[in-house]
């Protein structure tokens, strides 16, 4: 599976369904798809253990140029970094919202 264009399509995803929603259950869906990104970031962590991981999205010419992501622990620790706190942070958030 591939976890690490997953954690980057996922919050897209969340933002465009919680801009359809525009209440509370918004605010409930961004915290489930910032989870859902956590533990994709998680995944590629231990899917990069393994093989040194390479995605590519496209060619761009005809001569070598490559366009896609590139996956190694140092990188997956990161993402884990930015998507937990991430999610804390809209958590705290939406808890906050929700009890007033």
């Amino acid at each position: 599976m591939d976890y690490l264009l997953l954690s980057l399509i996922i919050p897209f995803l969340g933002a465009l369904i919680s801009y359809l929603f525009k209440n509370r259950v918004a605010g409930i869906i961004a915290a489930i798809f910032a989870f859902l990104t956590m533990l994709f970031s998680i995944f590629s962590l231990f899917s990069s253990f393994k093989v040194h991981y390479d995605f590519y999205l496209f060619k761009w010419l005809p001569i070598n140029l490559n366009f896609g992501l590139m996956s190694d622990p140092l990188t997956a620790i990161l993402l884990i970094l930015i998507t937990v706190i991430g999610f804390f942070c809209n958590f705290i958030f939406l808890w906050i919202y929700v009890s007033i």
